[in-house]
């Protein structure tokens, strides 16, 4: 873990990780301040402070083995897939981090093990959203919520997805899926939003083109203000 770390930011420096013989485009300075070694090159760049080296590792050593151990899809590699797999893990950490995730990384380090760990959200859940709008069929219109998992080049590793869905026809209707992270602080659950991303409508027929018509026209409709009609 150590000697592929240390590769990492002595290539970091000059911009070009390699992994699996290709270089990617990575970069930031390193400065480990307890041992007092520094590879800086470019001020452009972030620097990526560690003030406790032991510590540091300590952490870098669980998330990478979770990350292992839930084995989210990643790149396909040629060559030695696992040492290739923790360099693109530790690479892409730095890649996702913030300027103060730059400067205090054990913290980031904590808070990506809890992204990790957190079971907040079941795989995949139904709300059933009968009397909610004015459509046919409303005893078989839902909500659902789904959980998934993401590559581990993605800013966060789970992602929510929420879509209205007709279960008796199999239509649905795409909402905007959300990249989150949920970590404990001082005894109180928090939710980081990362990115919400409209996943767009892909129509699988005539029938599922006018249920999405349908749901669009009621959605704008609640976006403007109007009351939504129940029978």
């Amino acid at each position: 873990m150590k000697e592929i770390f240390y590769e990492i930011i002595k290539e970091a420096v000059n911009a070009k990780v390699i992994i699996d013989d290709e270089i990617w485009n990575i970069g930031f300075n390193t400065f480990i301040k307890d041992k007092n070694i520094e590879y800086y090159n470019d001020q452009n760049l972030s620097t990526l402070i560690i003030k406790n080296e032991e510590e540091f590792f300590k952490y870098l050593e669980i998330y990478i083995k979770k990350e292992l151990e839930i084995n989210r899809k990643t790149a396909n590699f040629l060559n030695d897939n696992t040492r290739n797999r923790v360099k693109l893990l530790i690479s892409y950490l730095f890649v996702n981090a913030s300027t103060i995730d730059f400067t205090n990384p054990i913290e980031y380090l904590k808070k990506r093990i809890a992204y990790l760990n957190d079971k907040t959200f079941n795989d995949e859940t139904y709300i059933s959203l009968r009397n909610t709008f004015d459509i046919e069929n409303k005893n078989d219109i839902y909500l659902r919520v789904k959980k998934e998992s993401q590559d581990v080049r993605m800013e966060t590793p789970k992602r929510i997805d929420f879509s209205i869905i007709d279960i008796e026809h199999n239509l649905e209707y795409k909402l905007p899926s959300i990249s989150y992270g949920i970590r404990n602080k001082d005894n109180t659950k928090y939710c980081d939003i990362y990115s919400i991303q409209n996943m767009g409508q892909e129509s699988k027929g005539e029938e599922e083109e006018k249920f999405i018509k349908k749901i669009s026209r009621i959605l704008y409709k609640i976006n403007k203000g109007e009351k939504i009609k129940h029978e």
